[in-house]
């Protein structure tokens, strides 16, 4: 017993001194690697509760000191420079004093990023109406991406973001104008896609698609309606000269274009019947002159014959 009670004072004046040479961690870690054994020992309870007390005057001393080194920089506006030198502090020590500061820094930083940015777009705004080449719209349009991935939850930044680059694309669908009223529906179709690469949800391109789209689908029902115009006509002509083989794939051709057809299904019918009629009398005519030319034969070398 007379040997730990000397082993536990020979720790406390290894920590007394680890104080006094103001090695408050490892006074308070080895503090607490006692207790762990000893929970109940009143000594080294009183003896933490006096280092705690020792490391929080500490704390506050250097907190206050780091506060009032920082304090004039704030009427200089360089709040970003005042929360890089405070986050460590923050990590380490959660003081309301400290925390309130924090907020207070960071919310005057957050309004500083945001007049920043309102004035940065205005300047890309101005150099949206002063575009010379492509290689100046792509630069313009890296910042805007930047702009807008950096501030995905502020909804003011979003809205002027979108607003240059609803401008831009107002200005190319312009000087596009004779491509996107033309036949050349590729090109038009790989001109959206450039387009929806600078807004994807931009009204302007989708209401220019759906325009497009119209007129596509408007020179597919002129093509069909021309296709099956000039096939009903040429399905008449078959028809009348008899080439009734001719007329029924005609006919099966012009039916996938429109099934619902019921001249051209009326035509197939009759033309379907009329190549039976056909090729059943071709048929009994090319039987019956076999038989004749059979008969000749046979009066002619009837030794050649085998009868059954």
């Amino acid at each position: 017993m007379a040997d730990n009670n000397q082993y536990l004072a020979e720790i406390q004046n290894r920590i007394e001194a680890m104080l006094s040479a103001n090695k408050d961690k490892d006074a308070y870690d080895l503090c607490l690697q006692v207790l762990k054994k000893l929970p109940d020992n009143k000594d080294f309870n009183k003896l933490r509760d006096v280092i705690e007390e020792k490391i929080e005057k500490g704390n506050k001393i250097l907190i206050d000191k780091k506060i009032a080194e920082l304090k004039p920089l704030v009427s200089e506006k360089r709040y970003e420079e005042i929360l890089r030198e405070l986050n460590p502090f923050v990590k380490t020590y959660q003081t309301s004093k400290l925390v309130n500061f924090y907020r207070d820094i960071y919310s005057l930083y957050a309004k500083q990023i945001e007049v920043n940015q309102k004035d940065k777009l205005a300047e890309l705004e101005m150099k949206s109406d002063n575009l010379i080449n492509t290689e100046q719209e792509e630069g313009l349009l890296q910042e805007l991406y930047k702009l807008e991935k950096n501030n995905i939850g502020n909804y003011k930044i979003q809205e002027l973001v979108k607003k240059i680059k609803t401008k831009i694309i107002k200005r190319k669908i312009k000087e596009k104008s004779d491509l996107i009223y033309s036949d050349k529906y590729n090109a038009i179709a790989n001109f959206i896609e450039s387009l929806k690469r600078i807004d994807d949800h931009s009204d302007d391109v989708a209401k220019m698609e759906k325009e497009v789209r119209g007129r596509v689908e408007g020179k597919q029902q002129e093509n069909k309606n021309e296709f099956i115009f000039n096939g009903k006509n040429y399905l008449q002509t078959l028809m009348h000269l008899k080439k009734f083989d001719k007329a029924v794939k005609v006919a099966q051709e012009l039916l996938e274009v429109d099934e619902n057809d019921k001249f051209v299904k009326s035509v197939l019918k009759k033309a379907e019947s009329k190549m039976f009629s056909q090729t059943r009398d071709s048929s009994i005519v090319s039987i019956e002159e076999s038989k004749e030319y059979l008969k000749r034969e046979y009066s002619k070398e009837k030794d050649k014959f085998v009868k059954i």
